[in-house]
């Protein structure tokens, strides 16, 4: 999806009737200041910095001279070829190194060549700087003049792209000051909302003390009952979380409760119906049928996940007649527009959309439950209101990261032939909760219900099969040394599930790689060893590993575990080294190993690697939600276990260098760590976990 954009954004470029020199990514105008448009949503992921690089790179210019246009659309898209898309999947480099690429380089030479002709030189005589084009006589003229020659210009020489390193936050300094503006500090409203969403399954809603609160809170403006929940109006926002707190509301036939044994249980019964349908790789499917029992059989569990970002959802929404101005975060702004465009009735021409940098994401901004509320309850006012989600309305409406339940197996002959691992993944769909009524198709029918239905955020999808996502890490694997066969059980379950950092990575690796660990164990091998031999001619990953390897110190009887990992067009690994403490084991080092081509941004990759290992770490040590009366337990940090300081590792990172193109970093070195620490005490103590979170299982301090 997003490569075909960036292409198509790349073959067009203009200059407009103010003769401003645009394209799709930045713009140059006759007064020479040149401005990046951020195509893609600032999540924290260090996007701007990616392409300001990009920019820079081919323009050779400084990053401090280029102004940084945010995100417009609607009524106030001041680009007409500005190209938006969905930002996820660690994809934003790699999917636009090409365009970007061949749009600077075609723009360079046409610009050298109206130079050469101005000032009629060679062009082989011309050098470029910070906007200014010189010759050897020094010699200059700014790229601002040449706009209106561009157009004269035929068969520009071609040029090599340069490929530098920069190390420049453009937001350092503005986060650094607190200056930074995020979507709660955009505009003044008049009031200040919050939403308390019906827990699952609510099939009426009684308020208690109502009357109590509107008396007892200065600034309460109204409580209003709605089918999906309760919006709190206040003309502050203390006001506003005051009575969340102290709203006394009875969700009548929330039910729900959902904890492992309950998924498990039906994840079991969903694989022993037996209706779903098999890939395979050449021979697995033989190789299982042949031989009876399986060598050897494993059942994981992974649990439902909060995003646990550190900014809650914030928006600025203002409805005046048939004009909406909406201001806020999301990793989808096209998708964002148009869903408020239908909850509002309004066309998108009559909405001004500014698009906010997010304090962390990790896939909570893909969905849009949160912009419909915005939406919602802007339109209920009437005036600039501000919607603000507490952490624990956050975590409740959250679309939470799946559960899995897998089963594995491994058969062998014996003979010095392949084995075969087969998989059964049980799982709910993304997709399915993401567009409840039409998976696939275009977002008119996608969204259709989530705006119109009297539960617009999860619908009736009982009869979809959307997958998406999660066979990822299940279904492609770096090993040539077996067969594979992979089977996913779908399940319809109420409990909404979202895009999560590295998505079905995230669920998948830890059950192969941990039972990669398995396999090695039982035929006596080392775990290393036996994914460089599993490995084949995988080049890329051999080279991970071997630095791994080197790196670590590896030595199996070290108290270490390894796990790999290969996506998003990148190679990743961890090898995790325990001590004891007692008669307690802590995480006391990690060492991770990336490759991801090549490098724009150096400071950024490393922060990404080192984010993504902590943030899977994290997540295998303590994290999951489970369910009771149809809302989550875990609402709070309090309850929510993220890692903390204290148990904070040291953790060595190493970046191959690589000239190959650049892959996708911000998921990449997640899904490999809770395999990695799994299979390390499995080394340690000869106890195989294969349920997270671990804390649940073994005492890590």
């Amino acid at each position: 999806m997003a490569c075909s954009e960036g292409e198509e954004a790349a073959a067009s470029h203009s200059k407009n009737t103010d003769q401003r020199y645009r394209n799709a990514f930045f713009e140059i105008s006759p007064e020479n200041d040149l401005s990046l448009y951020l195509n893609r949503s600032e999540i924290g992921q260090g996007v701007t910095q990616s392409l300001l690089a990009m920019i820079c790179n081919g323009l050779n210019c400084e990053p401090e001279i280029i102004n940084i246009r945010p995100i417009q659309l609607g009524a106030h898209q001041d680009n007409d070829q500005f190209n938006t898309s969905f930002i996820g999947g660690s994809q934003s480099v790699r999917s636009y190194w090409q365009p970007v690429q061949a749009l600077v380089m075609e723009t360079m030479s046409g610009l050298l060549a109206a130079a050469a002709k101005r000032l009629d030189v060679s062009v082989d005589s011309l050098s470029y700087h910070n906007g200014i084009i010189s010759n050897t006589e020094n010699r200059q003229i700014a790229f601002g003049e040449l706009i209106a020659d561009l157009d004269l210009v035929a068969d520009a020489p071609s040029m090599n792209y340069p490929h530098k390193p920069i190390d420049f936050h453009p937001h350092l300094k503005d986060k650094v000051t607190g200056t930074y503006k995020y979507a709660a500090d955009e505009e003044q409203p008049e009031l200040f909302a919050s939403f308390l969403q019906a827990p699952i399954g609510t099939q009426d809603i009684s308020i208690k003390n109502q009357s109590q609160l509107e008396d007892q809170i200065p600034g309460l403006v109204s409580i209003t009952k709605l089918d999906q929940g309760v919006v709190v109006l206040a003309s502050n926002s203390w006001s506003v979380f005051k009575a969340e707190r102290l709203l006394q509301v009875e969700w009548q036939g929330a039910s729900l409760a959902m904890n492992e044994e309950a998924f498990t249980h039906l994840a079991k019964q969903k694989i022993e119906q037996r209706d779903a349908v098999a890939w395979a790789s050449e021979g697995a499917q033989d190789l299982v049928n042949s031989i009876n029992p399986a060598t050897l059989s494993a059942e994981y569990y992974v649990p439902y996940l909060a995003h646990a970002q550190m900014e809650p959802a914030a928006c600025y929404v203002s409805v005046d007649g048939d004009h909406c101005r909406f201001i806020g975060p999301t990793q989808n702004p096209a998708e964002a527009l148009y869903f408020i465009a239908r909850t509002l009735g309004l066309t998108e021409q009559q909405i001004d959309l500014t698009v906010t940098p997010s304090g962390g994401s990790f896939g909570r901004r893909a969905s849009q439950n949160y912009i419909i509320v915005a939406a919602m309850i802007g339109n209920m006012t009437k005036r600039p209101t501000r919607i603000l989600w507490s952490r624990e309305q956050e975590t409740k409406q959250d679309l939470y990261r799946p559960a899995a339940f897998s089963s594995l197996s491994y058969w062998h002959d014996g003979n010095g032939g392949k084995g075969a691992m087969n998989v059964e993944l049980a799982t709910p769909g993304v997709l399915r909760y993401q567009y409840p009524q039409s998976v696939g198709a275009g977002i008119a029918d996608r969204v259709k219900t989530l705006v119109k239905g009297s539960t617009p955020f999860y619908g009736n999808h009982s009869h979809l099969s959307g997958k998406s996502g999660q066979l990822d890490g299940a279904i492609r694997l770096p090993y040539q040394g077996f067969n594979h066969q992979l089977t996913h059980h779908h399940l319809a379950l109420d409990v909404p599930v979202g895009y999560w950092r590295a998505v079905g990575n995230s669920i998948n690796v830890f059950s192969i790689e941990s039972f990669i660990d398995e396999v090695a164990k039982q035929q006596g091998t080392d775990p290393l060893a036996y994914r460089e031999d599993l490995l084949g001619q995988h080049k890329r990953l051999r080279h991970v590993l071997a630095r791994l390897k080197a790196l670590s110190g590896w030595s199996s009887g070290n108290m270490q575990g390894v796990a790999l990992f290969s996506g998003y067009g990148s190679f990743c690994g961890h090898v995790v080294e325990l001590q004891k403490v007692g008669q307690d084991l802590k995480v006391a080092k990690i060492y991770c190993v990336a490759d991801c081509g090549v490098v724009l941004n150096p400071n950024n990759v490393e922060s990404q690697v080192m984010g993504a290992t902590l943030m899977g770490l994290s997540s295998a040590i303590g994290e999951q939600v489970t369910f009771i009366d149809g809302e989550p337990i875990q609402q709070n940090f309090s309850g929510y276990s993220l890692l903390r300081n204290q148990s904070t590792p040291e953790v060595v990172i190493e970046v191959v260098e690589s000239n190959a193109k650049p892959g996708g970093v911000g998921e990449l070195a997640l899904p490999s760590v809770a395999p990695a620490i799994a299979n390390a005490i499995d080394a340690a103590t000869a106890q195989r976990i294969r349920r997270l979170p671990l804390s649940e299982h073994i005492s890590l301090v």
